[in-house]
This record gives structure tokens, C-alpha cells and sequence, in this order.
């Protein structure tokens, strides 16, 4: 009786180890390949809602962004999208920023000298991830250049949190990590069932 037990407890471990190797290798490469696809997703999801964006102001300010009136069309926008939108005028100066409210605005630097603002100017689209000294937070940066007829009046620059990416990308972990437990306790059941199966007949033999 003891060396039956021995036998399937043995089958048992084996099938089990084997099981769980195969489950962390294909946790980490899905891990890895999701959160690879999650973040160029949302690097082209905002990419497109950058191009509205840029589609909606030039409309709302044909003759280009010249004042604060901006500044209404930031915020509505930046509350529908949840993310923060900055429009500024080609010298740098900030006409609108959905973040900042008040009094602020009059004071916010210039943001020429941005990267991203610089690359949206030079080559028509820029990107920047980097931390932002206005929210003292960590950011992707998308921007993009407005134009008034063949002239460029200013740039829209749309903004998410890093953690906000990385929050989507950890829910999907979770899901992951869900899928590989419940996975596991379906081969642990299937681990039994065969060595319960492969060790009778030895048994019987011996």
C-alpha cells in the first residue's frame, strides 16, 4: 500500500512541476508580449486623439490662438478625453491647459523649449516621456502643430500620467495571473486523474 502511494504521489509530483515550469514561461511571455501591445495601443490611441484634437481647434479658432478663449476649449476637452490638453502659441506661451486653473495660467513658463513641443514644430509630431515639473509627475507627452492657413499658430500637446498606463497594464496582468491559477488548478485535477490511470497498471503488475 505504501509503494502505491509512493508511485502516484511521484507521477503526481513530476506532472505537477512540469505543469507549473510550463505555466510561469508562458506567464512571462505573454506578460511581456501584452504589456509590449498594451503600450503601443495606447501610444496610437492617443495619437489619433491628438489628431482630433488638432482637427477641433483649428476649427474653434480659424484665425488661430491668440488669448485665453483657448484655455475653455483645453479644459472642456481634457474632461471628455480625461487626459490633460495644452495648447500653446508658437513663441511658447500657454493660452489654455486643462490641469491648471486660475490665476496659474497667467504664470505657467514657457514651454518652447519642451521637447516635445520642439519635435511637433520641427517634424510636424513629437513624443516625450518625461516628468513634468508643473504637476511634479511622471508623463507621456504627445504633441502635435496647429496651423492657421500654411502658417503654424501654435501646438497641442495631449498628456497621460505614466501611472495611469501603467495601471491599464496591470489589470492585464491580473487577468493573467488569474487565467495561470485557474489553469493550474484544472491540471492539477488532470495531474491526478492520469496518475491515478498510468499507476494501476503497474500495480496490478507488481
Amino acid at each position: 500500500m505504501k509503494r502505491k502511494f509512493t508511485l502516484q504521489f511521484k507521477l503526481i509530483f513530476l506532472y505537477l512541476i512540469t505543469t507549473i515550469l510550463a505555466l510561469i514561461l508562458m506567464d512571462l511571455s505573454l506578460s511581456s508580449a501584452f504589456k509590449s501591445y498594451l503600450t503601443q495601443q495606447i501610444r496610437e490611441n492617443l495619437r489619433k486623439e491628438l489628431t482630433l484634437l488638432t482637427v477641433i481647434i483649428e476649427g474653434r479658432f480659424p484665425g488661430g490662438i491668440s488669448n485665453y478663449a483657448v484655455d475653455t476649449s483645453a479644459k472642456e476637452l481634457g474632461k471628455c478625453l480625461k487626459a490633460r490638453i495644452t495648447v500653446i502659441y508658437r513663441e511658447g506661451k500657454v493660452w489654455g491647459d486643462s490641469k491648471i486653473t486660475g490665476n496659474k495660467l497667467l504664470t505657467i513658463e514657457n514651454h518652447l523649449d519642451r521637447p516635445e513641443v520642439q519635435q511637433a514644430l520641427a517634424q510636424g509630431y513629437g513624443e516625450r516621456i518625461r516628468y513634468s515639473t508643473t504637476l511634479s509627475v511622471s508623463m507621456l507627452y504627445l504633441a502635435k502643430p496647429l496651423n492657421t492657413g500654411e502658417k503654424i499658430s501654435g501646438v497641442v500637446r495631449l498628456a497621460l500620467p505614466l501611472h495611469e498606463v501603467e495601471r491599464t497594464i496591470s489589470n492585464v496582468h491580473k487577468f493573467i495571473y488569474l487565467a495561470s491559477l485557474i489553469a493550474l488548478g484544472f491540471a492539477l485535477l488532470f495531474t491526478v486523474i492520469v496518475s491515478v490511470r498510468i499507476s494501476r497498471p503497474i500495480r496490478e503488475i507488481a
